[in-house]
């Protein structure tokens, strides 16, 4: 277990391309920023015989550094070799201990956020007072909880341990949705459904960093895909236990039971995240040769690990880049069709349903949800391309299933519940592009900028969908149904064009290296320097 110290980190590029670095500002830094990245390596030391992580801390400190954990581990062998076996096996361990825990915590948040709707057939707009638009209220304010929270909540996620991070989050949301239960009026639910949604916003933009983190990049939509599929899965949960909490009798009203269940099950898992690992590096499931073989799995994704700098210019290049513009308008006219994850219920009891059977035929809605996630996950796999088409395709159920409740007569009742459920795979197309977001953005500051204002503008879409869905149309709700269907033609636009401008970027990077040989040089770990997609004349998109 000696550690013996071999001197500073140097820059391995060949000198006669050391010029070049200044030729194209799209794909290499300035001389300003290649300036500070030299001044950050030589704070790294080289340290020969790791066997720990804590050793491997004390020659190197990534925090000061600004520079990604991975490289405290993979610059003291720069032969490191493996085999596709052992490559298989990490990745089953990655899937077996982290991959549950995020699927679970995802399941979870969904079933606290839409609780609200179980409580909502069985007497709470009466018991709370709550008339006129103050049930739509208590889904927007939510989502305003939850867009004041991504830029402190990117922040945070940065500096601090991400396993604590998120015991702290669902914690705190848990709690939040028990004590909903105690509310007499609208004052305390709206106040708790805003903590709620401050809480529950952080977790979006930390399972999007995970997926980065933990898989290559051919393997997150097939991930993405599973912890988002569990949306499906608590949506089917959920309407059972709302359908179950219907029949207790007990000294409380019925509507109050969903969020005292609900609640203690999320209360209770939250305490899982105490023993989840900070990252590969330090991930306690993995032996120190396995810990490498995480590291260098991800190596070729060109998107870094993890770093606890932030910095501002990557922040900056995240508000000018196209594709993050393109996603953050998709994700906010995509969320317009997800009040009816809110309002479901209420439409299909409009429909002639009792509020008991009402809350069992959203049952189905989870159901396409789930089968809609295995059909993208299996599809993605298989075809490294298309994405950006398959999302479309899901999306496009939606359009049909609005005309379906909006042009269907009153008197047809069952092909418009059918209409209902196809508002359900809109999600998997949402998992796809959260997974684009995972494999084309490089740069952790980046990053993190990226998933906030993709989910400050989800939280804007979710704000503006219940308003939609407006009092004086129950128990229908058509015109929220028809601004479903316009947002859903909008953001197929917007994905026709994030396509383009993948297909083109790939296409003049290509000529760029052809005329340009000298780009194409290698530099030591590159891939770990925390350097933006745009940084990198080697990154090519997914699309």
């Amino acid at each position: 277990m000696g550690i013996e110290f071999t001197g500073n980190y140097k820059d391995h590029r060949n000198n006669d391309h050391s010029s070049s670095s200044k030729v194209s500002e799209e794909s290499l830094r300035s001389g300003s920023e290649l300036k500070q990245a030299e001044k950050e390596k030589e704070k790294i030391r080289v340290v020969k015989g790791f066997s720990t992580y804590e050793e491997q801390e004390r020659a190197v400190n990534p925090q000061d550094a600004g520079i990604d954990e991975a490289l405290a581990i993979i610059q003291d062998d720069e032969q490191f070799e493996y085999d596709e076996a052992e490559d298989a096996k990490v990745r089953r361990k990655i899937d077996l201990f982290v991959l549950p825990v995020m699927c679970i915590t995802y399941g979870v948040q969904y079933l606290d956020k839409t609780a609200v709707s179980y409580a909502a057939v069985y007497g709470m707009k009466e018991s709370a007072h709550l008339s006129g638009s103050a049930y739509s209220w208590l889904s927007t304010i939510f989502y305003l909880g939850y867009m004041i929270a991504q830029y402190p909540a990117g922040y945070l996620l940065q500096r601090y341990p991400i396993h604590l991070f998120l015991f702290t989050a669902s914690f705190l949301w848990s709690a939040c949705v028990l004590l909903m239960a105690a509310c007499t009026n609208r004052h305390g639910l709206l106040a708790l459904r805003f903590l709620s949604g401050v809480f529950e916003g952080c977790v979006n933009p930390a399972f999007v960093a995970l997926t980065s983190m933990w898989y290559k990049r051919e393997e997150q939509p097939v991930r993405t895909v599973c912890w988002y599929a569990f949306n499906g899965v608590s949506t089917m949960v959920g309407a059972l236990l709302g359908y179950g909490t219907g029949h207790i009798k007990g000294s409380l009203p019925n509507w109050k039971y969903p969020f005292l269940v609900i609640g203690a099950i999320s209360n209770l898992w939250s305490f899982v995240y105490i023993f989840f690992p900070k990252n590969p590096v330090r991930a306690k499931f993995l032996n120190s040769r396995e810990k490498r073989i995480a590291i260098e799995r991800v190596r070729k994704n060109r998107t870094g690990m993890e770093t606890k700098k932030f910095k501002l210019s990557q922040a900056l290049e995240a508000f000018k880049d196209p594709q993050v513009i393109l996603m953050v308008l998709y994700n906010g006219m995509c969320q317009v069709t997800n009040a009816m994850s809110v309002f479901s219920g209420l439409i299909i009891q409009g429909m002639g349903y009792s509020g008991i059977n009402a809350t069992l035929l959203t049952l189905p809605s989870g159901a396409f949800t789930v089968g809609s996630m295995i059909f993208v996950g299996v599809f993605s796999h298989i075809f490294r391309r298309g994405r950006i088409p398959l999302c479309m395709f899901t999306s496009s159920l939606t359009i049909v299933g609005a005309l379906m409740i909006w042009k269907i007569p009153d008197s047809n009742p069952w092909p418009r519940v059918v209409g209902v459920w196809l508002f359900s795979p809109v999600a998997s197309g949402n998992a796809l592009i959260l997974s684009l977001l995972s494999s084309n953005i490089a740069g952790y500051s980046k990053k993190v900028t990226a998933n906030a204002t993709m989910f400050l503008f989800y939280s804007i879409g979710n704000i503006v969908s219940p308003q939609l869905f407006k009092p004086n149309q129950v128990p229908e709700y058509i015109e929220g149904i028809q601004a479903s269907l316009v947002a859903t033609c909008l953001f197929e636009g917007a994905l026709i064009l994030l396509a383009m401008y993948y297909i083109y970027e790939n296409y003049r990077r290509d000529i760029s290296l052809k005329r340009h040989p000298e780009f194409n040089y290698s530099e030591k770990n590159e891939e770990f320097l925390d350097r933006t997609d745009r940084e990198q004349i080697k990154f090519r998109y997914i699309w």
